[in-house]
Parts: C-alpha cells; structure tokens; sequence
C-alpha cells in the first residue's frame, strides 16, 4: 500500500498487479459520508416509515447507516441499506404528539463502508477486488491520520469469508462456526441434559435452580 504514489500492489497468479486509488479530505471521503434528506419529508405521528436520503457512494454499494446527529423527536436507528443512483432508504419514527416535518438536506448522520467492534474492523465490499482495494486504502488513511497502527499478522485482506465472534461470514450471509457446532454435537443426548437449564430461559418462567438444574450443570 503507497499512499504516496497512491497505488495498491500486489502479486495474482504469479503476476504483479497495481491498482491506483485517491484519497481525499474527510468529508468528501466515500468511506464516510454524511447522509442527507432528499427533500422535505412529513413523518406522520408515532410512526415507523422509510425516508429517503442522498449518500455519496457509488451505485449498488451496501453500508451502514449510522445516526451522528441529534433529530430531536425523530428516532433514527442503525440500518445495513444499499444506495441506488445516490440514494437510500432509512427506517425513521415520530415520537412526536402529532404530525412533523423534516426540511430538506437535514443531516441525519453517516455511511461506512466498514464496521468497527473494540479493537477489530470489518471492511466489506460488494464488487471487485480494486473497489475493495480504494475502501481500504480510504480506511487506512483514516487509521493514519489519528495516527493509529495495525498489526500485520492480526489483519487479513480481501478475504470472501471470515470467522467472527462464533459466527462464519461469507456471501451466503451469516451462519454458526461449524467448529463450535462439531463440539456441541459431540456431547450425546446434550439437549436432553441442558433441558432443565433451558427451562428458565422459557418466557413467564420463576426462576429457580433445584436439583434438576444442579444435576444437569454437574453433568
């Protein structure tokens, strides 16, 4: 990764391959970009509907919605949306006593190409391998300005599956890790042992650890 000649290299069948990409300033950076209203929108009382909003990211992209900005009486939640010729649609609620209006271009918050959880970033992309390659030199950018570094050994790039926090992601969206399935299915009659323990979990359950839920811990 050449930040300074702005180029991507790396070795594919056995052939060198560049790819060229541009970083640019905070706010014009695809990787995050702010989320604005399309146009003037009225939001009827109390209600969940979709609004839509202008995304500066290239067609098809999917992110995620996150809300950064104070709306007052109109409930935002982070989404996963996918933008269409500049634009998308957000879930919003009216928590106000009756019907408001929100003007047009307000900001309600910020498009990520990536997901961050403590210490870990998730960078995923819907497309080619050189779209990939410009989100994440946009992501390392950011990581140097704040002046943060990465562990080599601990980073994996352009991968089509992942496993993380016991879940195996791919194309095929998000399944249990097969390993931590395999040692489950190890332990005969398992459901039948746990079955007092699950009990508790049921709803409109009192608590209560007897005998039975010892036994089965114990085992």
């Amino acid at each position: 990764m050449d930040f300074d000649r702005g180029e991507v290299r790396y070795a594919e069948h056995g052939h060198g391959v560049i790819i060229p990409f541009r970083t640019t300033e905070a706010k014009d950076d695809s990787a995050v970009a702010a989320v604005r209203l399309v146009s003037a929108t009225n939001l009827q009382k109390s209600a969940v509907q979709t609004v839509e909003v202008s995304v500066a990211a290239p067609d098809g992209e999917e992110g995620v919605f996150l809300p950064t900005v104070n709306s007052g009486v109109v409930l935002l939640a982070s989404a996963v949306t996918k933008v269409e010729k500049g634009k998308a649609l957000i879930p919003a609620i009216n928590a106000y006593g009756g019907r408001i209006k929100l003007p047009s271009r307000k900001e309600l918050g910020a498009w990520m190409i990536c997901l961050v959880y403590l210490d870990d970033i998730i960078i995923f992309t819907k497309g080619s391998i050189e779209q990939h390659a410009i989100e994440l030199a946009g992501v390392l950018e950011r990581l140097r300005t704040a002046g943060l570094s990465l562990k080599l050994k601990k980073c994996t790039c352009a991968t089509t599956s992942m496993e993380y926090l016991g879940h195996h992601l791919s194309n095929k969206g998000v399944q249990s890790a097969e390993r931590l399935v395999r040692s489950v299915q190890f332990i005969a009659a398992f459901g039948s042992i746990v079955e007092p323990m699950a009990r508790l979990l049921k709803k409109d359950v009192q608590w209560g650890w007897s005998e039975a839920q010892e036994f089965a811990f114990e085992r």
